[in-house]
């Protein structure tokens, strides 16, 4: 349900919906309430579908977060409105604990974390926020232009 209640995720179901408003029908008013029945649809098939794999991060680089925390890695987050073809969420708990949500079928090639797949995984994260970024000191987040940065 997080993934689905942020302002990045409404604007994008909005921009998906303009076409449909033409016809008459103000989706635009009813986008809170779809996303919630989405929210609760995608909540239930990830328990019959997908495993939970909560990973440490034991690398010196931390994950860091941002106004969409948790993403769809195999998403694309630069306004397009093709859909991805699979779902692999990341939710990045704490700079050293993040959570999976991983397809039963794919779970053998669920990756391992190091410093390379970090960053990978961080730079998702700065694709998919509309507004902030957020990281344990100021001094992660340097790399990451045209985003307000915040330390906390």
């Amino acid at each position: 349900m997080q993934w689905t209640r942020t302002k990045a995720n409404r604007i994008r179901v909005e921009n998906a919906w303009v076409e449909i408003e033409k016809h008459g029908v103000n989706l635009i008013a009813l986008t809170s309430f779809m996303n919630y029945i989405f929210a609760y649809n995608l909540a239930f098939g990830l328990t019959k579908n997908f495993d939970m794999k909560l990973i440490n991060n034991d690398t010196e680089i931390e994950f860091i977060t941002g106004n969409q925390p948790i993403i769809n890695l195999e998403g694309k987050y630069n306004g397009t409105l093709e859909p991805p073809t699979k779902l692999v969420l990341y939710y990045p708990l704490s700079p050293k604990k993040a959570l999976f949500y991983i397809s039963k079928s794919e779970d053998s090639q669920f990756p391992n974390i190091d410093e390379s797949k970090v960053i990978e995984l961080n730079y998702h994260i700065k694709e998919a926020s509309m507004e902030f970024l957020f990281a344990t000191n100021e001094g992660i987040l340097t790399g990451f232009n045209n985003i307000e940065v915040k330390a906390t």
